[in-house]
């Protein structure tokens, strides 16, 4: 019994020995979130692999590493998005969300190039981050190119060999303008879940093209919160929304139809007691101090009494 006392007192000194400190733990794959980044873009006309002079590209830094993922930061940081975990047609949704919400605010860029007489353009000395990379519309040998807009992370990180790519290298979508005249047409509809009492009478819905707004139209009971665009020229066409306030929004394509749906969002709970945390739980320390003196003392008074009897 006196064994097994004092071997469990020194198992809780030990205990409250390790808990005193916090270790850092260390991977070989942890991303440096301090280190510079860089970025290429090769551009090239997709059928006969010519490089495209001139281009204007500008890069947008939407997000930096934070907490358990990505946090919006800058013009991007008030947009009411999910931006962790998404898939690659999540990522697809939330650049053109990023690329309306850039033009029509007049956001600028991070940094902006053109490409040189390869093709390429190169940004150095980009934070780490999540980036918007945009290329203006290009005209070459009488032939109109759309540049896709798209979102990489800086760095980016290999799956296979478990590393981070600080350097990366991107081959831009460019898409010639088809020389036949073919049109189209473009529906946009509004669905509410809400209550209907803070719902405003009117919403203002913008069509953009290429990064850029072509129309913009209101949406209200009188349309019955709905509009077609008719004779469209094929192109990259986009819907965006000013979502008013209290509401979040989401579009689904369906065909030539885009349905925004907008949800009320409900009051924020009430925020919690300000508790002072520091990232470590100190509380069991000083009862398992004091258990672990009770226990240790306990032991060495049952050690004396046995030589005492003897």
């Amino acid at each position: 019994m006196k064994k097994r006392i004092s071997t469990l007192a020194l198992l809780l000194s030990v205990l409250i020995f390790l808990m005193s400190f916090s270790a850092p733990v260390f991977a070989s794959n942890v991303m440096d979130v301090d280190a510079e980044c860089s970025l290429t873009v090769n551009c090239n006309d997709p059928k006969e692999g010519f490089p495209l002079v001139g281009v204007e590209f500008s890069v947008y830094l939407v997000a930096k590493p934070g907490g358990d993922g990505y946090e919006l930061t800058g013009s991007f940081k008030n947009m009411s998005a999910d931006i962790n975990g998404l898939d690659s047609e999540g990522l697809v949704e939330l650049g053109k969300q990023l690329e309306a919400l850039a033009a029509l605010n007049g956001i600028f860029p991070t940094a902006t190039a053109k490409s040189d007489d390869k093709g390429v353009v190169r940004f150095s000395g980009l934070e780490t981050g999540l980036y918007l990379v945009r290329g203006a519309k290009h005209s070459q040998n009488n032939v109109d190119y759309n540049i896709t807009s798209v979102l990489v992370y800086l760095p980016s990180y290999d799956e296979e060999s478990g590393t981070w790519d600080y350097d990366m290298v991107l081959h831009a979508k460019c898409i010639p303008d088809s020389d036949d005249e073919e049109f189209t047409k473009i529906n946009v509809k509004k669905i509410w879940k809400d209550d209907g009492k803070s719902r405003p009478n009117k919403i203002i819905v913008h069509l953009l093209r290429g990064g850029e707004t072509y129309e913009t139209v209101e949406l209200s009971e009188e349309n019955g919160w709905e509009y077609t665009w008719d004779n469209l020229e094929k192109d990259s066409y986009y819907i965006f929304e000013e979502v008013p306030a209290g509401y979040t929004a989401e579009v689904v394509k369906k065909g030539n139809t885009y349905v925004i749906t907008n949800t009320n969002e409900p009051p924020p709970p009430p925020p919690p007691p300000d508790i002072p945390q520091t990232g470590q739980l100190w509380w069991p320390i000083p009862l398992l101090a004091v258990l672990g003196i009770a226990l240790l003392t306990a032991g060495m008074a049952r050690k004396r009494g046995g030589r005492n009897e003897s």
